[in-house]
């Protein structure tokens, strides 16, 4: 536990390091380096506010929300949800061009997008979301998260919801957190469950096949440090516990995705969007 900050704050570093260098009239908050004091600083060229700020801002607006003096958390170089609007910014109002996870056709795109689970509280939000008649696209999103230790923690009335739902491989992986809060600990399997949940209640009389996908940022060295070896392995695991599911669960890195944009280059503008994306996020520590 003691190195995870550690590592935490040279991600940090590196991220902030690349973002100095792709925009080198950005200014950094006094007391947290990592940290842009504008929005605008922490986007990629060909992005801009305008593509995802009402979507962030319609929910909680807990991204762009100064807390305890705290700048930001979306202003942050290592941002979860940073680094998703970077990737998907350009599909906010052309969804059609969109591409992803065996899925075209979209008519719609947005951020931050929440899918009601039935329950009480607040469902969590989604990095991306993108719908139309062929396939719906749930995204969770993670940077820096796997570093933190996970305890799987749901309230009861998960066991009613989740009890009626045929759907064995979702219905054994809840089973199993219960009975072992702590079976995966880099990988936010209780999170993944409730976005689940969600796209089976809020969707449930949308005929279209839903798919939730995991993203994910790693180093280029990943294979080098074990904290991402062992958010790999778990990953693994997970995908082939649900696997059967009738909502597909697809997991992905991010330089994965970008490199299969590359390589299709099915839209105006891809090799470049994927350099900018690369500059700006592969890095090794």
């Amino acid at each position: 536990m003691a190195q995870e900050p550690r590592l935490t704050l040279s991600i940090a570093h590196a991220a902030a390091a690349r973002l100095a260098a792709g925009r080198p009239n950005a200014k950094f908050s006094d007391g947290y380096p990592a940290y842009v004091r504008e929005i605008d600083d922490n986007l990629i060229p060909g992005v801009t506010r305008h593509d995802f700020a009402d979507d962030l801002l319609g929910g909680e607006g807990v991204e762009f929300a100064e807390i305890g003096g705290r700048p930001p958390r979306f202003c942050a170089a290592h941002s979860s949800a940073a680094i998703a609007v970077n990737t998907f910014a350009r599909f906010r109002r052309l969804p059609e061009r969109l591409s992803f996870a065996g899925h075209s056709g979209f008519t719609l795109a947005r951020f931050g997008k929440r899918l009601s689970t039935g329950l009480t509280g607040t469902p969590p939000p989604l990095a991306f979301y993108a719908a139309g008649s062929s396939g719906i696209v749930a995204v969770e999103g993670v940077f820096t998260e796997p570093l933190v230790q996970k305890f799987a923690s749901f309230t009861l009335d998960y066991d009613r919801a989740m009890a009626e739902i045929d759907d064995p491989p979702w219905n054994e992986i809840y089973s199993s957190l219960q009975r072992d809060p702590k079976r995966f600990r880099r990988l936010d399997a209780a999170q993944l469950v409730m976005h689940y949940l969600g796209l089976k209640y809020s969707l449930q009389d949308e005929p279209a096949p839903k798919t939730l996908v995991y993203l994910y940022w790693e180093p280029v060295n990943a294979e080098d440090v074990p904290e991402f070896r062992e958010h790999r392995y778990e990953v693994l695991t997970f995908s082939v516990a649900v696997s059967g599911s009738e909502v597909p669960f697809v997991s992905m890195s991010y330089p994965e995705l970008w490199e299969r944009w590359e390589e299709e280059a099915s839209w105006v503008g891809a090799s470049e969007h994927v350099e900018r994306l690369r500059r700006r996020y592969l890095f090794a520590l």
